[in-house]
């Protein structure tokens, strides 16, 4: 297998499209899902939600609210005794 050298220019182009196939893998996982199972829970507005592929959904539970955390901080858990 030939190695390929990619210079900068070429790198900032590849990776300005991971947000675009990110999308795109999280909407085929979606309809697999769908497909499969009949079913998806997901996260939605503080709620945790059972879609089905009829379109019906079936609230589970709310979500605890999102803690905020600031870029490049560290969070530890405090062990339990």
């Amino acid at each position: 297998m030939k190695k390929i050298e990619l210079n900068e220019k070429a790198m900032q182009s590849l990776e300005l499209q991971i947000p675009q196939l990110a999308s795109a893998a999280i909407s085929q996982a979606y309809a697999r899902a769908l497909t499969t199972s009949g079913k998806v829970v997901e996260a939605r507005n503080g709620r945790l939600v059972e879609t089905y592929a009829d379109g019906s959904e079936r609230f589970i539970r709310s979500l605890a609210k999102p803690i905020p955390v600031v870029a490049g901080t560290t969070r530890v858990r405090k062990a339990k005794p």
